[in-house]
This record gives structure tokens, C-alpha cells and sequence, in this order.
């Protein structure tokens, strides 16, 4: 709906069903390797999408966005699935994420961004929330993950986080 001019909201709420998703079967023998790729987990994903657009001025733009997600896997009868439901769907269930950009006399812009995300359960990652800016005057200064010093956001293997540092870096544009 955009209720004024200057506003804009968008909610969605969503429920999906799906079957024959991914799995790692475990061979019919006794030696349980190699594992092979099955097709025997079934599985819901429902939740809600929240989004706020405000444009105050023409030069001045906010996004503010939430998301809820929930997420449920079962095994097909007969599964010999070892992933114990945990190697698939391994996503946060709240998301958060405000933008806002102004754009200034003689060309000048500043972007700030602020996210949240909520921990990964399988295995587990920490929830984090990071922040970002931009000043754009045909040299830009850039900073990513400035709350931290680094922090984890995904874990691909159980021997370790794969982390994200602070970053901060100088970016010059030749526009032709």
C-alpha cells in the first residue's frame, strides 16, 4: 500500500510446501560410506516479509525491512537420511535491515545500512548485527562490518567459522 506520497509499505506472508528435497542417504550395506544424494526429505517454510519505503524529500530515501522465516524438515518413511535434518535449511529466523541515502549539494552522497541477523542453528553461528556507510564525492569511503572486528556468519564445516572482518577502504570513480 502506499498510503501518501511519501510512503510506501509491503507486507507479504508466505507458506510453501516442498517435497523430494536433498538428502545424504547412507548406502543399504555395511559399510556405511559412500554416502549418496537422495531426494527423501520433505519440508515447510512459512513466515512474513515486512517493508517500510520513506521518501521524506526528493534527495532523502529509508528502507526499513524485518523478515521471519520458519522452516521444517521431516524424512520420507524409509530414509536413510544422516544429515539428521540439519545440513538443509540452515537459515536465521529473524532478519532485520534499515538503509537510508541523502543525497547532498555538488554531488555529494551518504548511504548508511544497518542489518541484524539471527543465529544459524546447524551448526551454530552467533547472531550478529553489523553496520555500513558510504560517502560518494567521486572518492568514496567505504566501511563494512563496523561493529565489530570480525564476527562469524556462516559455518560450513564444524572445524571452524568462516568470519568477517571490519573493513575499510577508499574506492576513486572516473566516470567517461
Amino acid at each position: 500500500v502506499q498510503p501518501a506520497a511519501m510512503l510506501a509499505i509491503d507486507a507479504t506472508l508466505f507458506h510453501h510446501a516442498y517435497d523430494r528435497l536433498r538428502s545424504q542417504e547412507a548406502p543399504t550395506g555395511p559399510i556405511p560410506i559412500p554416502l549418496v544424494v537422495g531426494n527423501t526429505l520433505d519440508g515447510t517454510s512459512r513466515g512474513v516479509e515486512l517493508a517500510v519505503n520513506v521518501q521524506p524529500v526528493a534527495a532523502w530515501r529509508t528502507h526499513a525491512s524485518y523478515t521471519f522465516l520458519d522452516v521444517s524438515l521431516t524424512k520420507d518413511p524409509g530414509s536413510r537420511d544422516v544429515g539428521g535434518l540439519t545440513t538443509e535449511a540452515n537459515d536465521p529466523r529473524h532478519m532485520f535491515a534499515l538503509r537510508t541515502a541523502i543525497d547532498l549539494p555538488r554531488r555529494v552522497e551518504v548511504d548508511l545500512r544497518w542489518r541484524s541477523i539471527g543465529e544459524l542453528p546447524h551448526p551454530r553461528v552467533p547472531a550478529y548485527s553489523e553496520a555500513a556507510a558510504r560517502a560518494h564525492l567521486d572518492l568514496a569511503i567505504v566501511g563494512e562490518d563496523l561493529v565489530h572486528a570480525q564476527h562469524p556468519e556462516f559455518n560450513p564445516v564444524a572445524a571452524g567459522f568462516e568470519e568477517f572482518q571490519r573493513s575499510i577502504r577508499a574506492v576513486l570513480t572516473a566516470r567517461f
